[in-house]
């Protein structure tokens, strides 16, 4: 196995470089098959898929202690002939047309974080080719291609991960390099292996904390429409599941159409197999700035959740602002119990100018952004009087900052950006439609005029 090109990680960029690469990795596979495979497996579709499905569950067997998960995220087989000449004396020159091929024609066509070429015929110069620390890329670098003859599938996973591993960042073992067996999967020379060294994993490491944003987000789970999954979909008026779940439905039958006489079978203007008429309450107000949802009499949907005009006054001196009156003082007491006290000014400026992931005003371009004075009450929420510390969200870090001259211990939440593409919410932020003084409101970690919300408060109502 060679390596096409090398391109080290840039470890001056590291993200957050402490506690990324503790959370788990997800590397989007997407597989191209040539015509000689699916030639080879008579012409069988699902064969050729079965076969694949089975590498991808191995190399995420042997991805699994660097805490990655490996998943199939596109697969194109070509089944009428090859979309890319293939008959050369050597596996680099199908690699190369592969690359400028797949950022071509497939890329925009497909999601994947890296994309690999199933070669089923053997070539003079190597195994398998790749370009190190490609991930992530979304140019023709990201990509591997491999030469198998798909007789031995734990070898071919075993090939591909070793290619998948440079695209990660990881080079070729050297004689210090250990793993529980003799030779690793990132050994020189193929062979049966499935651990990565200590040197691979800390190539690994240094790379996913120097980047790699695209591993950082779930992959979309793929579901099969088909009547029976419970999931309504195209040509079906309802789907109950089961012929078993189905018998104890009243509304919906097995074949996916709904029983003589009803009307509906689920939403909020749905009862009993039948429309709640016109006026109903469907969706009750949740507080002071919410608004009460009504059915309209001929759809089982309630309709689309409204609220009250953004700006409107609400109580403490707050403004309503998406369906929310918002204050420092309520935040906190939701994340610490009730017992806790929005911070004093003085906490919001010792941390929130700082600039990192427990205080600043927002991330941009991979970069914390230190609150200016007058945006400080817009960064990360600060509190005191906090007796104990409530359970909290996967990946949370909660720290106590002591201002000595005032003797006010600030208590707050970090949230790294490794976790926004993870999607977990930021409930240590302040939140937008927050007060920030007087007709002021936090918008975008900005202190900025309330009125720029257009409320009229010239037609407030008399008291």
């Amino acid at each position: 196995l060679r390596l096409a090109r090398g391109q080290p990680p840039d470890l001056s960029k590291r993200l957050d470089s402490s506690v990324s690469f503790k959370h788990p990795k997800h590397v989007e596979l997407g597989v191209v098959v040539d015509h000689l495979r699916f030639k080879f497996k008579n012409h069988n579709v699902s064969e050729v898929l079965r076969e694949t499905l089975i590498i991808i569950n191995f190399m995420d067997s042997f991805y699994e202690p660097l805490n990655a998960d490996i998943s199939l995220s596109a697969i194109e087989i070509w089944t009428e002939s090859n979309l890319i000449n293939v008959d050369y004396k050597d596996l680099l020159e199908v690699f190369l047309e592969f690359q400028a091929w797949q950022v071509t024609h497939w890329l925009p066509r497909a999601h994947y974080d890296h994309a690999h070429f199933f070669a089923f015929q053997k070539y003079d110069d190597t195994l398998g080719w790749a370009n190190v620390a490609s991930v992530c890329s979304r140019t023709e670098l990201m990509a591997s291609t491999t030469s198998q003859r798909g007789l031995n599938l734990i070898m071919d996973a075993v090939l591909v991960a070793h290619e998948l591993g440079h695209s990660l960042g990881m080079l070729h073992d050297g004689q210090d390099c250990k793993c529980a067996q003799k030779t690793c999967i990132m050994n020189a020379v193929n062979a049966y292996a499935d651990h990565f060294s200590n040197c691979s994993s800390q190539s690994y490491f240094d790379f996913v904390t120097s980047g790699a944003e695209c591993l950082n987000n779930f992959p979309q789970e793929v579901v099969e429409p088909k009547c029976g999954n419970k999931l309504v979909e195209k040509g079906e008026e309802c789907d109950c599941g089961t012929k078993k779940e189905c018998q104890e439905d009243p509304c919906c039958q097995p074949n996916c159409k709904m029983r003589p006489g009803a009307k509906c079978t689920s939403g909020l203007c749905c009862e009993q197999c039948q429309l709640l008429p016109a006026g109903k309450i469907c969706r009750e107000k949740q507080n002071e700035c919410d608004l009460e949802e009504f059915c309209n009499g001929t759809t089982p949907l309630c309709p689309e959740d409204v609220y009250v005009q953004d700006g409107t006054l609400c109580s403490d001196d707050g403004h309503c602002y998406h369906k929310g009156c918002y204050l420092h003082l309520r935040q906190c007491q939701n994340i610490f119990g009730l017992q806790a006290k929005n911070a004093p000014l003085r906490c919001y400026r010792e941390i929130n100018t700082k600039g990192d992931r427990f205080g600043n005003c927002g991330i941009s371009q991979n970069r914390y952004m230190k609150c200016a004075v007058e945006d400080v009450l817009c960064g990360r929420v600060q509190c005191t009087n906090v007796k104990a510390t409530p359970p909290m969200p996967d990946h949370t870090t909660l720290i106590q900052t002591h201002l000595k001259e005032i003797n006010i211990m600030c208590w707050g939440l970090d949230y790294h950006i490794s976790l926004i593409a993870m999607g977990l919410q930021d409930i240590g932020a302040v939140k937008d439609g927050t007060s920030c003084g007087p007709g002021m409101i936090c918008i975008n970690r900005t202190c900025q005029k309330a009125s720029f919300l257009h409320y009229d408060f010239s037609h407030l109502p008399q008291t």
